[in-house]
């Protein structure tokens, strides 16, 4: 009963996290999760419900999609997604929830320590190498997010076309990387039963963050949710 509540808890954090800020699902819950079950299985049940909720907001944002600045992340992810799979078929648990630790705690900082005024005119070179390292740790950890909000975030783009932009990559990652997970077995009939189970908690998650996004104080939302990415990475890594 204690698992069960915890992960409800999660999911229900992530997906009012991804309500309000178009990203998050993936990072927040892989990283919390990841502390109590194997990656393995983590992976696959978190990126259904990534996709679902990523689906809707495709439909939403798409379009404010520029395609001109969309495609050369989605070029550089394709590469990078069958790597990632074979990352997490082939290697262990522990070093797994490590490299999870890392990332979650280089993005935390970055966002905590980050310059929001500084903007820079960034090459399509760094569009290439944000989408393919994207691309490897969507399909091995399930959250394609860092590089790529890290990019967008750089460039500030009109808030919008950020958001449309980040939709889209999700929601087309998510696609190769769930094709790649059945055709590997990693996703299976019992991952699928196991979603149904906590789908009501991720849907009233979302849809709350959805509505309350604007009377939220980000600035306080984003520092909370900062920290305790900064000390769930280190339990990753060091627990």
């Amino acid at each position: 009963m204690a698992h069960f509540l915890f992960i409800s808890i999660v999911l229900f954090f992530a997906s009012f996290t991804l309500g309000t800020a178009g990203f998050g699902f993936a990072i927040v819950s892989m990283s919390l999760i990841s502390l109590v079950t194997s990656p393995k299985l983590a992976v696959p049940f978190i990126m259904l419900y990534a996709y679902g909720v990523n689906f809707f907001l495709f439909l939403r944002f798409k379009e404010y999609i520029d395609w001109q600045k969309l495609w050369p992340l989605m070029v550089g992810a394709l590469p990078g997604i069958p790597l990632g799979i074979y990352f997490l078929k082939t290697h262990e648990d522990v070093m797994i929830k490590k490299i999870v630790g890392g990332v979650v705690i280089v993005f935390a900082l970055w966002n905590l320590i980050a310059r929001a005024d500084r903007r820079y005119a960034l090459s399509r070179f760094w569009a290439y190498l944000a989408g393919f390292a994207g691309g490897i740790l969507h399909g091995g950890t399930a959250i394609s997010g860092p590089p790529v909000v890290m990019y967008l975030t750089l460039n500030r783009w009109e808030k919008t076309l950020t958001r449309a932009t980040l939709q889209s990559f999700f929601f087309v990652t998510g696609s190769f990387s769930l094709f790649g997970l059945v055709i590997t077995k990693i996703l299976t009939l019992s991952v699928l039963r196991f979603n149904l189970l906590y789908l009501p908690v991720v849907i009233l998650g979302g849809v709350t963050g959805y509505f309350l996004f604007k009377r939220l104080s980000s600035r306080r939302f984003n520092t909370l949710l900062l920290s305790l990415l900064l000390v769930t990475g280190l339990l990753l890594i060091f627990a």
